[in-house]
């Protein structure tokens, strides 16, 4: 027979995994934050490959953040982010739709004087064409 004492324990490691999966699911804006300035990193030390496969896991929990302007800007770093892996890895059509996403949350979007020209050039083209 099963104790009391046992099915409180089982019940009460039940909730704490119900709730611990809660949180990994919608990560807090500053978690999200921390993670797409590793995003950036990756790019900046050329793990493109890297970079495309974290890219979406970001944007997803970004999206699942309430709105505002702080997400708004996680995004759009998300997509340039993965628009310069995607340009590196030879994506040039995925690259594409990342920027379309960046300009559709920013429309007066500009780069840094940092950014990769071909970046630039994409960002450019894609902005005439819009």
């Amino acid at each position: 027979m099963v104790s009391v004492r046992f099915m409180l324990r089982a019940a009460f490691c039940a909730a704490l995994l119900v709730a611990a999966s809660g949180r990994a699911a919608t990560p807090a804006l500053a978690q999200i934050e921390v993670r797409v300035g590793h995003l950036e990193a990756l790019v900046g030390a050329a793990r493109f490959r890297e970079a495309a496969e974290e890219a979406p896991v970001l944007r997803s929990q970004a999206l699942a953040l309430p709105p505002g302007a702080a997400t708004r800007l996680l995004l759009v770093r998300t997509e340039i982010a993965a628009a310069a892996a995607a340009l590196a890895l030879r994506q040039d059509d995925n690259a594409k739709v990342y920027l379309h996403r960046a300009l559709q949350l920013e429309p007066a979007l500009t780069l840094g004087a940092s950014a990769a020209p071909k970046l630039r050039r994409t960002l450019d083209a894609l902005r005439e064409s819009i």
